[in-house]
């Protein structure tokens, strides 16, 4: 009848409301949701059974979406850690693991949103959907050198502003300041030469380094238009659209304050020791959500 469809609704409705109104579990469906899951499966999943044994579920769910795995069955701390640690370990920079790493990277950020049951802090999944965004090294690519007179003088200009002045950087400022007095004569070599110098510098002449524990997520419009810009570049970028009250990752921000390194030798490099500790706060804050050591559901 029209009377017990519309209570049907009615009930959908406060079901929906529920969920969106408990943060844990707006966070768990809306990774769900933004992974492919559809409402309709997990409103199935969630029929005759306790709400505990739902955000069980869920979580098994979230599991299998991020590692491609079904959860293991003695879901233990160090069996989960060394099932996570394998799984981040494995991925690498570059179309094979792309999604898997976009999506480990938004539930990093849905995760650490739920530690701290103090907070009230939801991740803006509107503005997530919004904006297009892009994988990016945190460290630069010494091998992705910037091509063309404009994306060569932009990059220049960016690391120019954040070279201190120092006496061992007042060389290279000469030099860069050379370089631009040359306008259209300057030749290959000498670019290479200063773009070598200017990762020197930042220390930033290192290997690749294509794993996860170097990858962070940047709008497209930041990392597209600062190139394969150094740490300090695109730091100081971040804390600006961060300072605007522009949307930025929550780990995004907190890798490039530094929240995640162990002793914060310098501000503006982006060293082995940052990339060791980003990825060890990844593994951390995954196993706690995956063994339910988060913030209690209300």
């Amino acid at each position: 009848t029209t009377a017990s469809e519309w209570l049907r609704v009615k009930q959908v409705y406060m079901l929906l409301e529920e969920w969106f109104e408990d943060r844990r579990l707006y966070h768990i469906i809306g990774f769900l949701v933004h992974s492919g899951t559809t409402v309709d499966a997990i409103f199935r999943l969630s029929q005759g059974i306790p709400k505990r044994q739902f955000e069980q579920k869920l979580r098994s769910l979230a599991f299998l979406k991020l590692t491609g795995t079904a959860m293991p069955e003695a879901a233990t701390a160090d069996v989960l850690r060394a099932t996570i640690k394998q799984f981040l370990g494995d991925l690498e920079y570059g179309q094979k693991h792309a999604l898997k790493i976009r999506t480990t990277l938004l539930l990093f950020n849905l995760t650490s949103l739920l530690q701290n049951p103090a907070s009230n802090i939801r991740f803006q999944f509107d503005s997530f959907k919004a904006n297009s965004w892009d994988i990016e090294h945190v460290r630069s690519v010494t091998t992705s050198i910037p091509k063309g007179k404009t994306e060569r003088d932009r990059w220049l200009q960016l690391a120019r502003k954040q070279l201190t002045g120092a006496d061992d950087q007042r060389d290279l400022c000469q030099a860069i300041a050379a370089y631009f007095a040359q306008t259209e004569s300057a030749t290959d070599t000498q670019f290479h030469d200063l773009h070598t110098r200017v990762l020197a510098a930042f220390k930033e002449d290192s290997e690749v380094d294509d794993s996860i524990g170097n990858l962070t997520l940047l709008d497209a419009q930041t990392n597209r238009g600062y190139g394969n810009a150094v740490f300090a570049v695109k730091r100081e970028r971040i804390l600006e659209l961060d300072q605007r009250g522009i949307f930025v990752p929550l780990c995004t921000r907190n890798l490039f304050l530094k929240c995640y390194s162990q002793g914060v030798d310098h501000l503006l490099f982006w060293s082995v020791k940052d990339s060791q500790g980003y990825l060890e706060a990844m593994c951390n804050t995954l196993v706690n959500f995956f063994l339910d050591k988060q913030e209690p559901s209300v």
